[in-house]
């Protein structure tokens, strides 16, 4: 059956703000001295030292609430509650110098919840450790670790880390507080601490081949739940650095 109409109106898409935001880690450069502002109290404002990257058609939403992380102190809330598109992820994310975790193992850990109610949704930890920025046959390799137990999608409050050992040619370290999905996501109680590791001679990875052919792997792991305490405690006289 054919049907006529005497006027029609041309379809039109959805206006949208322009993006001012990065879509991933990845494409953040500003590095800060140290790790920055994990409790987010600093006086210069909440999220000092964080930057904001959001790879959804619809933005998330970022607030720092007051006295409920587990141990009583902020946390950082990161949402997006609906959307057309059930894709798109945000995170904040950090970049700090690797020297002072070169030859050791950085262990990234946070109090984690979230209200994810879809399978494939949730909040995670990641962890990069970036090379030098070299060219040809120098150029290296990052290395990228998550927490193990997969995406935390649990309402009440969990404790997740990353530990990563860090080769002696690193040359940053970036840590994100990520989430995928419209949900929200919740992380307090932040740490960056380091343990001793016996990784002094460790190289970033040139390629698969050349590692396969040395036999010999970064460490990039995520902590089972019954290793946080241990991993974060330091041994004999090398007590932990944390921030």
């Amino acid at each position: 059956m054919l049907l006529f109409v005497e006027t029609t109106t041309a379809a039109r898409g959805v206006k949208r703000p322009p993006r001012t935001t990065p879509f991933a880690p990845g494409a953040v450069t500003q590095s800060n001295e140290q790790p920055t502002n994990v409790a987010f109290t600093d006086a210069a404002g909440t999220l000092h030292g964080w930057y904001l990257t959001d790879a959804s058609l619809d933005p998330y939403a970022i607030a720092v609430e007051d006295g409920v992380s587990p141990n009583g102190g902020r946390a950082v809330r990161i949402a997006r509650v609906t959307s057309p598109l059930p894709w798109g992820d945000a995170a904040l994310t950090q970049i700090f110098p690797a020297a002072p975790w070169r030859g050791r193992r950085l262990v990234f850990s946070a109090a984690m919840r979230a209200d994810a109610l879809t399978i494939g949704t949730g909040a995670m930890l990641l962890v990069h450790v970036r090379p030098r920025q070299e060219q040809g046959d120098k150029a290296a390799r990052p290395i990228l670790a998550m927490q193990a137990d997969g995406l935390v999608r649990s309402p009440g409050w969990v404790r997740r880390s990353v530990a990563v050992d860090i080769p002696a040619d690193a040359e940053q370290v970036q840590v994100s507080l990520a989430v995928t999905g419209s949900m929200a996501g919740w992380f307090g109680d932040l740490i960056v601490g380091t343990e001793p590791a016996a990784v002094a001679g460790l190289r970033m990875p040139m390629s698969r081949a050349r590692l396969a052919a040395a036999g010999a792997m970064p460490l990039a792991r995520g902590l089972e739940r019954g290793q946080i305490g241990s991993q974060l405690e330091g041994a004999g006289s090398n007590p932990r650095v944390t921030w």
